[in-house]
């Protein structure tokens, strides 16, 4: 844990987790799908509400 300053001169603790959660972390194997191919789907389907 460190404390800095930020723009402001306000002061903030700030923690660095690059040595230790982030070596636990998996890294996503799969890429998000592209928004042109997720309204595709999406427009396949009808809503219907009461």
């Amino acid at each position: 844990m460190v404390v800095t300053s930020n723009v402001n001169h306000k002061q903030q603790m700030v923690i660095d987790y690059s040595q230790t959660t982030n070596c636990f972390t998996y890294l996503d194997a799969y890429p998000l799908p592209r928004l042109d191919k997720i309204i595709e789907n999406i427009s396949r389907y009808e809503l219907h509400s009461l």
